[in-house]
């Protein structure tokens, strides 16, 4: 994970920018799901399936560089969820 992904470039300046101007807001990030070569699914979308039990330490280290790289770019993260619908219903398990 860099900074230099498209999506980091437009996102992380309007972040910073929002830090200057309070450097009291805090921000927290939610993965909506890990990525599809971590679940079950037999493919590599982020719809359906579950995370493996062999990637439940892959994906803490997954999420731990995402933390270090937004921190590293002047984005401090102060606290995540580990999925953004935690009341959803699921009928295996999660995060999907």
């Amino acid at each position: 994970m860099t900074p230099s992904v498209p999506k980091w470039a437009e996102v992380l300046p309007v972040i910073r920018e929002a830090l200057a101007a309070n450097p009291d807001l805090f921000l927290f990030s939610s993965p909506w799901s890990p990525p599809g070569w971590m679940k079950t699914a037999d493919n590599v979308t982020l719809c359906g399936g579950h995370l493996r039990d062999d990637m439940v330490p892959v994906f803490a280290d997954y999420l731990v560089k995402f933390f270090r790289a937004y921190a590293a770019a002047g984005v401090p993260i102060g606290a995540f969820t580990v999925q953004n619908e935690p009341f959803a219903y699921q009928m295996r398990n999660s995060p999907t």
